[in-house]
């Protein structure tokens, strides 16, 4: 049942918008593990290097931005978080309904690598929204440390609880976990071997491993021993390979899986036409890659032109965003991208809350520059808002505003980049 609900929102979401946030709660309520059980990882005896990866093909992913809060790597290797924490988000011990500025999480007990969220919504109307995330953080010493929700066991210790405030170990092999990534209620680590672990929710076959039962316990991505990198969209994950294509498997309902078809997957299946990506990265109802040569390509939903081909076309083929090269570093959101070039990003899609950042709400499918941004280093996208890393070492942030995800000190959406404050 909840698969039907999941497709039928889906298809609604044209004319209703937001109500595609009420198809992952009915998943999320009525599906997943009830109980947990610890890890019990095999680490594969091939890999890439002998388990030493290339780290120039590595994400970025400094940013873990969810619907209604937001997330970032400090100088230092700290995290610190803003907007929704009325499910211990923010990761600084105490539930509180939200912070409009950033506040530490507490408890990690390394200098940070990477970030990542995974979220759903219980409600359909954006004047009255609610969040159900989670975070999780690599350390550099390869462990990973999650907070949040943890219905599904996502947070990987072995459990499943209504959520945490500040950070729990994860249970997966120390000093071996190269690059991770989180959807709605699921949690997958590529080791240095090259081979993939997920945890979590299935209902979607988003563990990768043949089938739709779910797991608190960590199992093994079929097929795969030579990932460089993964990423997750809302209840799919694709792999970058080391000979630069791309696996995806999961929910396929706008064929964000890439193989040309709106078929789920529960195992890993190759992107089509895709053999050079540096990465993936994965949004709602669609899924992109940066290539090696920076440019980007697209496949999935084009609803809004999140495509950036020019059009709103609906296409299963993988499809080049139009008007840019020299691309750094690339990020997906709900219904948009941003790309980063030189210290400019230009962004594409859905514009209705000021998603994009050049100051209109008027979507498009051609790539727009972000307003004022010209120092940017890295970027990272939510649901209907981004944020850009300057190289001055602040956060600029621009779009849906309702929780203070922003982290500007207001509850006001912007079509413009705010300062982050206090954000260090």
């Amino acid at each position: 049942m909840g698969k039907d609900l999941r497709k039928i929102s889906i298809k609604l979401r044209v004319s209703v918008g937001f109500l595609l946030l009420i198809g992952l709660a009915v998943t999320y309520q009525n599906c997943g593990p009830t109980g947990g059980s610890g890890f019990n990882i095999t680490l594969a005896s091939s890999g890439i290097g002998n388990g030493t990866i290339n780290n120039t093909i590595q994400a970025t992913n400094k940013f873990a931005l969810a619907y209604l809060h937001s997330c970032a790597i400090t100088a230092t290797g700290g995290v610190q978080c803003w907007g929704d924490g009325s499910g211990g988000q923010l990761g600084y011990g105490s539930v509180i309904a939200y912070s409009t500025t950033p506040v530490t999480v507490i408890n990690l007990p390394a200098p940070v690598t990477k970030i990542t969220t995974g979220y759903y919504s219980l409600t359909s109307n954006p004047n009255a929204p609610t969040e159900t995330s989670f975070n999780c953080a690599l350390l550099v010493n390869g462990a990973v440390y999650c907070w949040g929700d943890d219905t599904y066991g996502q947070l990987g210790n072995g459990q499943t609880s209504t959520s945490t405030a500040s950070p729990v170990a994860a249970t997966v092999e120390q000093n071996f976990v190269y690059d991770i990534a989180t959807s709605a209620g699921t949690t997958c680590a590529v080791l240095k071997t090259g081979v993939i672990q997920c945890w979590g929710s299935n209902n979607y076959g988003e563990l990768g491993n043949g089938t739709n039962t779910s797991s608190a316990a960590a199992t093994s991505v079929l097929g795969i021993t030579n990932a460089v990198s993964i990423s997750a969209g809302n209840n799919d994950f694709c792999a970058t390979l080391s000979t630069g294509q791309v696996n995806c498997w999961g929910w396929n309902g706008s064929g964000q899986l890439g193989n040309q078809t709106d078929t789920e997957s529960l195992n890993p299946i190759a992107v089509t036409g895709v053999s050079s990506a540096k990465r993936a990265v994965g949004g709602n109802v669609e899924s992109c890659a940066l290539m090696l040569g920076g440019t980007v390509s697209c496949w999935g939903d084009n609803t809004y032109g999140e495509l950036g081909d020019g059009n709103t076309t609906a296409t299963l083929a993988i499809t080049p965003v139009i008007n840019i090269t020299g691309v750094t570093d690339l990020s997906v959101g709900q219904w948009s991208a941003c790309a980063l070039i030189g210290g400019a990003i230009d962004c594409w899609g859905y514009n209705g809350l000021g998603d994009l950042g050049d100051g209109g709400v008027t979507s498009t499918s051609i790539p727009t520059a972000v307003s004022h941004i010209t120092t940017a280093v890295a970027i990272g996208s939510g649901a209907f808002h981004s944020c850009a890393y300057l190289s001055s070492g602040g956060v600029d942030c621009w779009g849906y505003n309702y929780s203070g995800q922003l982290g500007n000190g207001t509850l006001s959406n912007s079509a413009v980049p705010v300062v982050v404050t206090g954000f260090n």
